[in-house]
């Protein structure tokens, strides 16, 4: 029975995966708010949503395969292991917990990856010049070389390959030793986290955008501090990877890594859900003023009187967006639509232009800006007097 070298939750795995599963949960509330942000409210679903959820995607396998080897005595120390279980079935429980934590790291450094690159193309989309776009992925690029680098090492410093999880194979041995390569990728993981923390300041500083926008995607950006000075600790914690009581010692690099995941999607999730609870507030805001007339707006936003807003509902009765009274004519009303619409265009540079749309609007209309679209067409006229 496959049952028989399991140990069930002891030592530190049942904190640990307390913790894991509660990072996970509010990734997965981000996850869900940005899809439904995407799908529904601006209609843009852009390249960088794909890497968001593919990250996700990892983090959720990384959780399942630590629960599957705390199953086996992970979290434990390997003596307990084998005295609670036998010399021989408690090496074959080590033996699995060690693959299995090992397959789920694995699959979480890919994962960082993933993040990191989502973070990357989001800034990108912000940024016109191309020498500013090199700048953002420039980490990135050296993060991805040390994570594969790291990876390489770590599956391949035992021979044979299998000794790395089954000390039991008589004459195997671990030349090569993981932990200096793997603290270069993992501080790379910080200088990223760094970098995009601080340098969206200044990429946003000179962006036609109200400052409140900045002020916003800037701040949650800014929230990578906190990813990095999880992957300062977890790059500290990266030297027991060659521990003889590796179940045990690996522990805390197994939380920080997720703490420091679980942060960077939360940095990424903020400006992105903008749109969503901004509509949200606005849409409380707008019940509670009409609420003392009795009307019944069918509008979350209705700004200015024109009927140019992002977010329109049709009324209960199925009636179209309302205009500048109840009378509007029907220029009035296509003009709305037309508004409407036109907010609703997007190009292949979906990501932020929506985020931005409707601020970016208010921001112009302040400064006696037309937002609308205009084509210009210029005509050359070559001609001979004689």
């Amino acid at each position: 029975m496959a049952n028989q070298y399991q140990t069930g939750l002891g030592g530190d795995a049942p904190k640990m995966l307390a913790v894991l599963w509660s990072l996970t949960a509010l990734a997965l509330v981000f996850v869900i708010l940005r899809l439904y942000t995407r799908v529904r409210v601006i209609r843009a679903y852009g390249l960088d949503d794909y890497f968001y959820n593919a990250s996700f995607v990892t983090l959720l396998t990384y959780d399942i395969m630590m629960t599957i080897a705390s199953m086996y005595g992970f979290g434990r120390n390997i003596d307990d292991v084998i005295a609670l279980k036998g010399p021989v079935v408690g090496m074959e429980s080590v033996t699995r917990a060690i693959l299995y934590s090992a397959i789920g790291q694995t699959i979480l450094v890919f994962g960082t990856i993933l993040c990191k690159t989502s973070m990357a193309l989001f800034l990108v989309r912000l940024v016109p010049d191309k020498r500013n776009q090199i700048i953002i992925w420039i980490p990135n690029f050296f993060l991805a070389t040390g994570i594969v680098a790291s990876l390489f090492v770590f599956w391949f410093a035992c021979h044979p390959t299998a000794f790395l999880w089954d000390r039991r194979i008589p004459d195997g041995k671990c030349p090569i030793d993981p932990g200096p390569i793997s603290t270069y990728a993992g501080a790379w993981s910080v200088i990223t986290d760094f970098w995009y923390a601080a340098f969206p300041w200044y990429l946003l500083w000179n962006i036609q955008m109200p400052k409140r926008e900045k002020r916003v995607i800037a701040a949650s950006l800014s929230l990578g501090v906190i990813a990095g000075a999880c992957g300062i600790e977890r790059a500290i914690q990266l030297k027991f990877l060659g521990s003889p009581n590796y179940l045990k010692d690996v522990v805390g690099i197994i939380i920080w890594h997720a703490a420091e995941f679980c942060t960077t999607m939360v940095c990424i999730g903020i400006p992105v859900c903008r749109p969503l609870y901004r509509g949200w507030l606005e849409g409380l805001s707008s019940a509670k003023g009409s609420s003392g007339t009795g009307g019944g707006s069918g509008w979350i936003r209705n700004r200015d009187q024109s009927g140019d807003n992002m977010f329109s509902l049709q009324t209960i009765g199925g009636s179209g967006p309302r205009g500048k009274s109840a009378n509007a004519t029907i220029d009035d009303t296509m003009a709305a639509r037309h508004s409407t619409t036109r907010a609703r265009v997007t190009s292949d540079n979906t990501s932020e232009e929506s985020i931005l749309d409707s601020e970016a609007k208010d921001h112009a209309r302040s400064n006696g800006k037309d937002l609308g679209i205009r084509v210009k067409t210029e005509y050359k006229v070559d001609y001979d007097r004689n």
